[in-house]
C-alpha cells in the first residue's frame, strides 16, 4: 500500500484545529510533574490561594466531575477580593477527558484530552503528563482514540501511515511533505507537533499495549517496523 493511498482524503475530513496541534509541545517549564487526583465536587477542590484575579490576587477553587455522557467537566470558583464574597462557581469546559495537572511552575492547570489524533493527541502527549498517569488511565485514553477511529476511519486512521514516514525519515520537514503530496498538504504547525511526539518517543498506536510504558513486542511488530509503501 502506498502512503499516498492509506492517507487519501484526510485533508477534506480532519478537523483543522491549528492551536490544539502544538498546544502541547510545551517547553520544560510548562511540563506536567503530577496529576491531582479526588478533586470533584467543591468540598474536595484543589485550593489556589494565589490566583490573578484582575490587577489583584485571590483565592480560587477547581475541581473535575462527571458529566451525565461521560465527558468530564472543569468547574471553578473564585473569591471576590473586594466583596470577600464567593463568586458564583463556573464551569467552564467539557472534555472527553479532563486532568488536573501541577506543571514544574508549579501552577495547577487543566490538562484536557479530546477525541482527535491529529490535534489533541500530540498536545496531551508531548505535556508531558504520559508517564504521571496510571496504567487504567493510560488504557482509558487508548480506548478513546480507538473510538475516534471507529467514528472517522478515514480520518483518524491517516494518522498512522504519516507518523511512521516522519518516524523513518522518508519525510524530513513540511516543505518537503507538501512538495511530495500537495493534495495533503500539512501546516509547519501541525507537523512541529508531529515531530515533537515523535522526538519524545511517541508510541507507534498500531502495537498491541502501546498504552504501557514498555509496550510489548507482538509479532505484528515487523510489519510496522517501516513505513507503508
Amino acid at each position: 500500500m502506498t502512503i499516498q493511498t492509506s492517507i487519501r482524503h484526510h485533508r477534506a475530513t480532519r478537523p483543522h484545529d491549528r492551536t490544539a496541534s502544538h498546544r502541547g509541545a510545551a517547553d520544560s517549564r510548562r511540563a506536567v510533574t503530577e496529576v491531582l487526583r479526588g478533586h470533584v465536587d467543591e468540598d474536595s477542590a484543589v485550593i489556589d490561594r494565589d490566583h490573578p484575579y484582575g490587577f489583584t490576587r485571590t483565592t480560587m477553587l477547581s475541581w473535575v466531575d462527571k458529566g451525565r455522557n461521560g465527558s468530564d467537566r472543569y468547574f471553578t470558583r473564585s473569591l471576590n477580593p473586594y466583596t470577600q464574597r464567593w463568586n458564583t462557581a463556573r464551569r467552564n469546559f467539557t472534555a472527553p477527558r479532563i486532568f488536573l495537572v501541577r506543571r514544574q511552575t508549579r501552577q495547577v492547570v487543566p490538562q484536557i484530552f479530546s477525541m482527535h489524533r491529529w490535534t489533541a493527541w500530540p498536545a496531551f502527549y508531548t505535556s508531558g503528563i504520559w508517564p504521571v498517569l496510571s496504567t487504567a488511565e493510560r488504557k482509558d485514553i487508548a480506548q478513546i482514540l480507538h473510538t475516534s477511529t471507529i467514528w472517522n476511519p478515514m480520518c483518524e486512521a491517516d494518522w498512522d501511515p504519516i507518523v511512521a514516514a516522519i518516524r523513518y525519515g522518508h519525510l524530513a520537514t513540511a516543505p518537503e511533505w507538501n512538495r511530495s503530496l500537495p493534495q495533503w498538504s500539512v501546516t509547519p504547525l501541525e507537523f512541529g507537533s508531529l515531530r515533537a511526539y515523535i522526538g519524545m518517543n511517541g508510541p507507534d498506536l498500531r502495537l498491541r499495549g502501546w498504552w504501557t510504558l514498555r509496550p510489548p513486542r507482538a509479532r505484528s511488530a515487523s510489519r510496522v517496523s517501516s513505513p507503508p509503501r
